[in-house]
């Protein structure tokens, strides 16, 4: 290993610090985000009726499942733990 893995493993608060300093960028972004909103309108000027909770919900699962990227991604996030206590052994 070299460069940043190295330094990585070595210093093991270092890799939750920048974890830590990740999430809080990305909370940070979103906040950003959601507060420069703002309504849409169509070419005539008038607003967009918004779409249902639901449909919005039920649009975003299709997208997701259907997209292999995301279900391969997932697949490995969700084993991950359970590949590590079968390699290592459960522990107490």
């Amino acid at each position: 290993m070299t460069g940043l893995a190295l330094m990585l493993t070595r210093i093991g608060w270092l890799t939750s610090l920048i974890q830590i300093a990740g999430g809080c960028y990305l909370v940070y972004l979103g906040v950003m985000a959601w507060l420069a909103t703002k309504p849409a309108t169509t070419a005539q000027g008038f607003g967009v009726a918004p779409a249902g909770t639901l449909r919005g919900l039920r649009m975003g699962l299709i997208v997701n499942l259907s997209n292999p990227k995301g279900v391969a991604f997932f697949i490995g996030l969700l084993l991950s733990p359970f590949h590590s206590i079968r390699r290592y052994g459960r522990s107490s």
